[in-house]
């Protein structure tokens, strides 16, 4: 026969555990309702949200790639890239590089890279 603070730390135990299941079932029988009404709604926002012209694809930009000017400026130069900074040439979202870079461990100058991969000093 066990002793009887064995048997009441037992049945305690298996208390608890039935208490932290209904607690989980209560929890999720009353949160459950709320996430799929969120849900609910998400979708009902998305539907909304897609209509004629809502899914256009973006356009395509000509030009280097910040990468690619970065590295044109480097073998113009020779020099460490400090910063590079992006606009927008306004020709068909072509875009135009400011690379700034420093030369001969003195002298920080700063070269444009165009859409056609051209370096210009400034």
């Amino acid at each position: 026969m066990l002793p009887v603070p064995f048997k009441i730390s037992v049945g305690y135990i298996v208390l608890m555990k039935s208490v932290y299941v209904i607690a989980g079932l209560i929890l999720m029988c009353v949160t459950g309702g709320s996430v799929v009404a969120q849900e609910h709604r998400a979708a009902a926002a998305a539907s909304k949200a897609v209509g004629p012209g809502a899914l256009k694809t973006p356009r395509k930009r000509s030009g280097v790639s910040v990468r690619r000017a970065i590295a044109l400026a480097r073998e113009e130069t020779g020099g460490r890239v400090l910063s590079s900074k992006s606009f927008n040439g306004g020709t068909q979202g072509a875009q135009i590089y400011q690379i700034r870079l420093l030369v001969e461990g003195e002298r920080v100058i700063t070269v444009v890279v165009d859409a056609k991969g051209r370096v210009r000093r400034r």
